[in-house]
């Protein structure tokens, strides 16, 4: 028998014993949520920037504008360039990979919900043929304890309303 599927095992047993007693592994019931915090407007030179904790899970959130040239088939909107990250200090890893699956996965989760949400009009963001202004979001998990992603979304929505 594999080391993965016994550790496989254990794990789900160890799980399935805190949902028969209604509790979580952090030690909440299972209707209790995490405590949540936002500030925003935090970092001086950006447009717009929030940080949002949920429960010990912290995301910073921040916006510059450009001008830039607009992406093929969208002459007259804007651009969006989402780029989220994991601090390192979050997986236990001290080598810096922007490339990592978990940042490209932040990173797809975030630029897809701005996108869907439509909550940035990208048409007032054209500026005249062959010029547009481009939003470049950056966010950054610099704290993981769960709900990564729901911090990173909570902070990117706030610091876009700034």
């Amino acid at each position: 028998m594999s080391k993965q599927f016994v550790l496989a095992r254990e794990k789900k047993a160890f799980i399935k014993q805190f949902l028969k007693n209604g509790e979580r592994i952090d030690g909440r019931r299972n209707v209790e949520f995490r405590e949540i915090e936002v500030m925003s407007n935090i970092i001086q030179h950006a447009e717009g920037s929030a940080i949002a904790k949920i429960g010990n899970t912290q995301a910073l959130a921040a916006i510059k504008l450009d001008i830039i040239a607009p992406f093929p088939n969208e002459e007259d909107r804007g651009g969006l360039i989402v780029n989220a990250e994991f601090s390192p200090l979050t997986t236990g890893k001290l080598e810096i990979n922007q490339f990592d699956e978990h940042n490209i996965e932040l990173s797809r989760v975030v630029d897809r919900a701005i996108r869907s949400s439509e909550c940035i009009d990208m048409e007032k963001l054209f500026i005249e043929k062959g010029k547009v202004f481009g939003v470049f979001l950056d966010v950054y998990i610099i704290d993981n304890n769960g709900n990564a992603f729901d911090a990173a979304l909570l902070a990117s929505s706030l610091a876009i309303k700034n």
